[in-house]
């Protein structure tokens, strides 16, 4: 297996979302908008206008590794028309795609808005395990314009390009960060001309740029960038890396799979070359191989706690009772059902083929994944009894369907759920489960995976994805219009409570007490419902790695 191959194998458990191919939607119409950096010409289409911006100085040549550089005025009327190019990445077939030219903002706005609109923005930052993902493929058309409402996707560098960190070299990492940074200056100076109130920005992310919004809660810098932050599928067990960490990281990527001997090899390398030495490196990490202390397998690159941009571990303010930089700002955490599934269908093909499968969790192969994945807590998780294959009895697939519960609560229930609950004691906190969605990947969702909410199948609720095409289903559409009004709400008061549907409390302050409210309700086919700790006794067992 070529590295590109295993890189593209492993995809899953960087938790892929947001694809990597731009949409082909017809053209219908220009239009030109004047903004602070000069005349941009928009794409319009059915009620809305879309722009394709710059917000930075490409990152190339002598700015590859280096902090972004405001984009300054544009030298003449831009034409902002066209989707932006995916930042430089693997592809789904592990070939080189993309481009280092990528620091785009795509910004969706009602084409009645005006500089005078003042309409509440939505600043969003795609997922991919700071690997792989984009924005071209997010269409938030409908929601921008049944609600009334501005989107701004960003894009940010990925991968080595994006985290490497080798002070040695003087490689200071977090550029990613520092590009989500830099793009909400942009929002903040520029947005009131595309129509939207940079005093109302809501900023959201899924799955790793649910992991960014998290670290800039507790950076100092981005404090007053944003009002309000949702949080989709955040895999909270998973901490931002130290400073040796990071260190440890660059020094196997540079020195052990480069094998450069400065810093000059590492940046006028070829696109390809570092992608190459990426894909080794992610490999040596899934296998446990890189030798690295600290290291999460599902992503080996990405923010850093360097002291200065990003002084403090988002969850140790959690664990100690400590205050975000801004406490009192209001908060949306949510994760889906069945997030896990994708990640254990892949694991277990990977390590067992098509089969037979082990048939209990006392399997010596079993114990060892558990170990890979959970550590010291292995003990505590066969104690309890509570994702023992033996509560599916006569099911011979039960040891991955209870790794899935296992995984779901882990790294993303459990940790969602304890975060919420700590953060509540200082500002209005709100827990969320999908319990509905919309296949991510559409007709080639894997057997296991069917009729389930896996990772990424709460996406296409908010945004058209084409590979997610399927025409939705009453009930789906149900659950997209009360997923749009309570966003909306939110946006606008910090409160997703909205007339015509269920009251959503705040999460509550007490381990096992706290409130989540289930899009899709009790049965997963009706309006949400709010649950009391329904995952009670498994987050009882659940610690922090």
């Amino acid at each position: 297996m070529t590295f590109r191959r295993f890189f593209t194998s492993f995809a899953l458990l960087g938790l892929l979302a947001g694809s990597c191919n731009a949409a082909v939607i017809a053209r219908d119409a220009t239009k030109t908008l004047s903004t602070p950096r000069g005349s941009v010409q928009a794409y319009s289409s059915n009620g809305v206008d879309r722009y394709t911006v710059p917000y930075a100085v490409p990152p190339v040549g002598t700015n590859r590794f280096q902090d972004p550089v405001d984009v300054g005025s544009f030298a003449s009327s831009l034409d902002a028309s066209k989707l932006p190019p995916v930042c430089a990445q693997l592809d789904a077939n592990g070939q080189v795609t993309g481009s280092e030219d990528c620091l785009y903002v795509t910004i969706y706005t009602p084409s009645t808005a005006t500089p005078s609109s003042k309409l509440p923005v939505l600043a969003w930052v795609h997922g991919g395990s700071f690997m792989s993902g984009g924005t071209a493929d997010l269409d938030p058309s409908a929601f921008a314009k049944s609600q009334n409402a501005v989107v701004v996707l960003v894009s940010y560098r990925l991968g080595a390009l994006g985290w490497l960190k080798y002070d040695k070299y003087g490689f200071t990492g977090n550029y990613g960060l520092k590009d989500v940074i830099l793009a909400l200056k942009f929002i903040q100076s520029d947005i009131a001309a595309y129509g939207g109130d940079p005093s109302t920005v809501t900023l959201a992310g899924q799955s790793s740029g649910a992991e960014i919004v998290k670290s800039l809660l507790v950076t100092p810098c981005a404090a007053n960038l944003f009002r309000r932050a949702i949080m989709h599928s955040a895999p909270l067990d998973y901490n931002d890396q130290t400073v040796e960490t990071a260190n440890g990281v660059g020094a196997a990527f540079v020195d052990r799979f480069a094998h450069c001997r400065g810093w000059v090899c590492v940046k006028t390398a070829s696109v390809d070359s570092i992608l190459e030495w990426q894909a080794e490196l992610v490999q040596q990490a899934q296998l446990g191989n890189l030798s690295v202390p600290g290291v999460a397998m599902a992503e080996p690159l990405k923010t850093c706690i360097d002291g200065s941009l990003v002084t403090r571990d988002f969850r140790q303010v959690v664990q100690s009772g400590g205050q975000l930089e801004n406490p009192s700002r209001e908060l949306i955490f949510t994760t889906t059902k069945d997030e896990a599934c994708l990640t254990i269908y892949q694991v277990f093909g990977l390590y067992f083929g098509a089969g037979p499968y082990p048939q209990t969790l006392d399997d010596p192969s079993v114990q060892g994944l558990l170990a890979i994945f959970y550590g010291n807590r292995v003990a505590a998780i066969n104690q309890s009894g509570l994702w023992d294959a033996s509560l599916l009895p006569s099911d011979d697939d039960a040891v991955r369907k209870q790794l899935v519960r296992l995984g779901t609560d882990f790294v993303w229930t459990c940790p969602n759920t304890v975060s919420a609950r700590a953060l509540s004691n200082a500002g209005k906190v709100f827990l969320a489960e999908f319990d509905i969605g919309v296949p991510f990947n559409g007709a080639s969702t894997p057997t296991l995976c069917k009729d389930r909410v896996g990772h990424q199948d709460d996406l296409p609720l908010l945004f058209r994805i084409p590979s997610s095409s399927a025409r939705l289903t009453f009930v789906q559409q149900t659950a997209q219009l009360e997923l749009f009004t309570r966003w909306s709400a939110f946006m606008r008061s910090g409160d997703p409570n909205a007339s015509g549907y269920a009251a959503w409390p705040l999460v509550a302050g007490q381990a096992g007490q706290e409130k989540v409210f289930v899009f899709g309700g009790a049965d997963g086919k009706s309006k949400g419902a709010v649950q009391t700790a329904p995952r009670k006794d498994e987050c009882a067992v659940y610690t922090f790695a």
